[in-house]
């Protein structure tokens, strides 16, 4: 499934990833063993014609194998992350119903790139805590109600009318 700033449309085209989720059996919510994700970076070896190799970051909060593909895509695979995918699917929502959310992101985006803050390898706000800030902002301004916490599986569940009560995905990271 395709979570992230792919699937809420948050995020710039210029510099996007397209995140991928593979939901495997047994237990939704493990981390895939490592051996899964050695599977994943060499099928994404396989699928890419650059030169460049796939790799795994075992030590990433998710584990997460990346291919970067011709034109510069990059493809970041994860395993079994449920709170991604219903954290985009809340704010996939929240952008439909607040157009004025995205292009609040994406300044803020293109600010933090400029400005060289943005990015958890550095220890600076991510992407996606960017992108939660958006939404803090659009409350306080009044333009956006407070929103209570909902299970990220019943998020997912629900697909992409998600959130439609108004509410938000507890849980870290993989939704902007």
């Amino acid at each position: 499934a395709v979570f992230g700033s792919a699937r809420t449309g948050l995020g710039d085209a210029a510099f996007a990833d397209v995140d991928l989720c593979l939901l495997l059996p047994g237990t939704p919510d493990a981390p895939p063993a490592a051996a899964t994700l050695e599977r994943v970076r060499a099928a994404l070896d396989a699928a890419s014609s650059t030169s460049e190799p796939a790799f795994v970051v075992e030590k990433a909060r998710v584990p997460v194998a990346t291919v970067a593909l011709a034109a510069g895509l990059r493809v970041d695979v994860v395993c079994n992350f449920s709170a991604g995918l219903g954290n985009s699917a809340v704010l996939a929502e929240i952008a439909r119903r607040r157009p004025q959310l995205a292009p609040l992101v994406r300044c803020a985006r293109a600010f933090s790139r400029q400005a060289g803050v943005v990015g958890n390898r550095r220890r600076h706000l991510s992407a996606y805590a960017w992108t939660l800030l958006c939404v803090r902002v659009l409350q306080r301004r009044g333009e956006l109600p407070p929103l209570p916490l909902v299970s990220t599986k019943a998020a997912v569940a629900r697909g992409p009318t998600a959130g439609a009560g108004g509410g938000a995905a507890a849980g870290g990271g993989g939704g902007g």
